[in-house]
């Protein structure tokens, strides 16, 4: 679902990218879209480096529940993951999309998500 979104994300941001260069009002806010699409794929390469490091300290049987622990066991094996040839960048691609989406269906981290409420409310008479 999360990977689904972020390709879905990442096509929307590319197709608003492409519409802004058409139009005055569109090279204007084009640096501020390719700069939310920056920050959208850093945080969801940090969620996806934050949750590989948890699963790394579970496999590995620490006994420590620390949050920084697990960031830097992540951060390093994605640098390790994305140093290899070839297969390295298809990895970092693969997990950013899937990361950007986790944020974008998250909304940036909250933890109540998103809803859409279609029924309007009834008055009480």
């Amino acid at each position: 679902m999360a990977f689904t979104t972020g390709l879905m994300g990442s096509a929307v941001m590319t197709l608003l990218s492409i519409l802004a260069i058409f139009s005055a009002f569109g090279l204007i806010i084009l640096p501020w879209l390719l700069l939310l699409f920056a920050f959208v794929w850093i945080m969801g390469v940090i969620v996806a480096a934050f949750q590989l490091g948890a699963f790394i300290r579970e496999v590995a049987h620490i006994p420590d529940d620390v949050w920084m622990l697990d960031l830097a066991l992540g951060i390093v094996m994605l640098v390790i993951l994305g140093a290899l040839p070839i297969v390295g960048w298809i990895f970092f691609l693969l997990l950013g999309i899937g990361g950007m989406g986790a944020v974008i269906l998250t909304r940036f981290g909250s933890t109540t998500g998103w809803e859409v409420n279609i029924a309007p409310e009834e008055s009480p008479h």
